[in-house]
């Protein structure tokens, strides 16, 4: 639990850092990359230190859905509607982070803690494969693509 939260702290900074640079999906392509990692380090980790690194890679992107989901939100949205999409995104976080930390508890008793980490790893490589695949080429917003921002 330390590790965890001493890695969401650290790299809280950090994903804001990279995502005010380089865009918010970098941050989300990252974020997949290490659940990946993670699941991969889980399941041929033979060593229970070397198990520690795939929770730090998990806490690592814990802060990083949220940072960049929310500042996604606010690049892709209309002006005026900013406040509700960010707080659908924030509706529609809060079950999959409440009733999933219960799901995965509960797989974790049944099967192992690897099995969780592999069936992340797959989820998350389907995930990564998606946002390569309907990547907008350019970078721009939907605002901008559609001649609705308002620094143009």
């Amino acid at each position: 639990s330390m590790l965890v939260l001493f890695s969401q702290a650290i790299f809280s900074l950090l994903w804001g850092f990279i995502g005010d640079r380089k865009g918010y999906t970098v941050i989300l392509k990252w974020i997949a990359l290490f659940y990946i990692l993670a699941g991969g380090i889980a399941l041929w980790a033979t060593d229970s230190l070397v198990f520690l690194i795939a929770f730090i890679l998990i806490g690592a992107n814990y802060n990083g859905i949220f940072i960049a989901t929310t500042n996604l939100s606010i690049h892709y949205a209309q002006p005026r509607t900013v406040p509700i999409y960010i707080g659908l995104t924030c509706l529609f976080l809060v079950p999959f982070s409440g009733f999933g930390a219960m799901g995965v508890g509960l797989l974790a008793d049944i099967f192992t803690d690897t099995s969780v980490f592999v069936l992340s790893a797959l989820g998350s490589a389907v995930g990564l494969f998606l946002l390569f695949k309907n990547e907008n080429t350019e970078g721009k917003s939907l605002r901008a693509l559609k001649g609705n921002n308002p620094q143009q």
